[in-house]
């Protein structure tokens, strides 16, 4: 017993670093849990339906049971940004009769303009020549500039300040899972991803930020989308270890991303993480799909 208390001391450092190691895995296994988890009970459903008050309420829940002060910090900030989106949301449905104006944008295919008959968690009541029709929130949820405009100088009085992030995060919830829609299935086929579509995608980070600039959650959501494009074009190029590279990259960069906490498993692989920018791609590399590669991280959209 006494070596193995020697043994202890004479590496206490390591041994620190070992055990922190093995608590940020066990709490990226459980934040993946909710996170990454497709069932009504996971992160995605919950975004995908606005039922913003039980997303937060979730990640306040994952929050009390991670170990890793920093793993709980990220997490807490994350539900601080739903708490707030669900502010604004509630907002909306609470002032619904003191609306300027009920006419707003039918988020279904080929549709126009439809008149709000009321509104509540569920969705909107929308009038049509066959009776009131529910347009659930899961319709809008992934359509930025449908809940830009069902917001925009929608109430009788300006929005406050906090209810603008809010709004703002609500529009980023929405990018995001389209942005999430479209990279995870260019993974399988980089390829099919064309250059308009990717560039649309992140378009629709934009009413986001018109509604609270500078706002970092929104800013670091974006960058992640638009480094894991390059990745995918990476990929279609048969320039994998590029690829690999960029994808390692937003892992480091940005693991507390909307974006990246609904996509990753939490099993990410390698050598610790590192802050530091990758370096160009050598010729070198650009020309061989073997050799590894460090790409250079797209500009930040807008010149940002």
């Amino acid at each position: 017993m006494e070596a193995d208390a020697r043994a202890l001391l004479s590496d206490l450092d390591g041994y620190r670093e070992r055990a922190t190691t093995g608590v940020a895995i066990a709490d990226s296994a459980s934040i993946a849990n909710y996170c990454n988890d497709s069932s009504a009970a996971g992160l995605s459903a919950h975004l995908k339906s606005l039922k913003l008050d039980a997303a937060a309420a979730s990640m306040r829940e994952l929050q009390s049971s991670l170990q890793s002060q920093t793993k709980s910090e990220d997490v807490g900030l994350i539900a601080a940004d739903l708490e707030l989106a669900a502010q604004a949301l509630n907002t909306l449905i609470a002032e619904f009769p003191q609306w300027k104006r009920k006419t707003v944008t039918d988020p279904r295919p080929r549709r126009s303009n439809a008149e709000a008959t009321s509104i509540s968690e569920e969705g909107l009541m929308l009038a049509s020549d066959e009776g009131p029709v529910l347009i659930q929130w899961t319709k809008f949820s992934t359509n930025p500039e449908a809940l830009n405009k069902l917001f925009y100088k929608r109430l009788d009085r300006d929005w406050t300040q906090p209810e603008r992030r809010g709004v703002a995060l609500i529009l980023n919830i929405a990018a995001t899972l389209n942005a999430a829609d479209v990279i995870t299935s260019a993974f399988s086929t980089p390829k099919k991803l064309k250059e308009k579509s990717s560039a649309e995608m992140i378009g629709l980070f934009d009413s986001a930020e018109d509604w609270s600039p500078k706002e970092e959650s929104i800013a670091e959501t974006r960058a992640a989308a638009a480094y894991l494009v390059k990745a995918i074009e990476y990929a279609a190029a048969s320039e994998f270890g590029a690829a690999e590279s960029s994808l390692r990259y937003v892992l480091e960069e940005f693991p507390t991303s909307l974006l990246v906490m609904i996509i990753s498993d939490g099993t990410a692989k390698g050598d610790k993480a590192t802050s530091s920018e990758p370096s160009p791609v050598s010729e070198d590399s650009k020309n061989s799909a073997e050799a590894p590669a460090s790409p250079n991280p797209p500009a930040p959209p807008n010149g940002e």
